[in-house]
């Protein structure tokens, strides 16, 4: 059996629920901040009072104009959105986030992010430490894109350090076009290395964590 449904959740708190950006289930708004006036409340409790107000909302919806396509469009991005997932980030996405907004290429294997966080592990607040590195592989690939095969960059495995993997693209960062210019992922300088330290403890701070 095929069913349908849609639900609506109320929160006091921003960081109610944690999504990710391309999450098309999930349309946030925010309640108005300052109520309406007692007149209105007064006329809206007469009207319902009536009791035809079903047949009237049902007569309203029969009249409106049906646009299909905004009908399965993805939910907007609304402000409130943004703003419920800022604050309902753990701070692993935060701190990986950080190394990916600061890595020097556009290309990055997951091993890379995992061995930069290392010394962060403590500041992850999680139960179980073991489950730090599974955690940043889930973030990192939400982060990251595929890398699609073109004239330099065949999708082939490459050797980093003296690990052979299959780097990723940070997302948003460049177009197709632009890939073959950071095509060969490298390892990082100790100089690098010590600026996205400083950056993701900055950006934990930030957060407050």
């Amino acid at each position: 059996q095929t069913t349908y449904a849609s639900f609506m959740m109320f929160s006091n708190h921003e960081n109610a629920m944690k999504t990710a950006d391309n999450d098309r289930r999930i349309y946030v708004l925010n309640n108005a901040t300052r109520p309406a006036s007692p007149e209105y409340f007064g006329k809206l409790n007469d009207w319902l009072s009536k009791g035809t107000w079903a047949r009237e909302v049902w007569r309203w919806l029969r009249k409106r104009d049906v646009d299909v396509a905004a009908l399965v469009a993805p939910p907007a991005k609304t402000k409130a959105k943004e703003a419920m997932q800022r604050a309902s980030k753990h701070p692993v996405d935060v701190a990986v986030e950080a190394v990916l907004d600061n890595w020097p290429t556009t290309q990055i294997a997951a091993f890379q992010v995992k061995d930069l966080l290392a010394t962060q592990a403590h500041r992850f607040h999680m139960k179980d430490p073991s489950m730090v590195p599974r955690m940043i592989q889930r973030v990192f690939s939400e982060m990251t894109l595929p890398v699609k095969d073109n004239e330099y960059f065949k999708g082939q495995k490459v050797r980093i350090g003296d690990r052979v993997v299959r780097p990723r693209r940070v997302k948003n960062r460049v177009g197709p076009a632009e890939l073959h210019k950071s095509a060969i992922t490298f390892e990082l300088s100790q100089d690098a290395h010590d600026e996205i330290l400083v950056a993701v403890a900055d950006a934990l701070s930030e957060h407050d964590f």
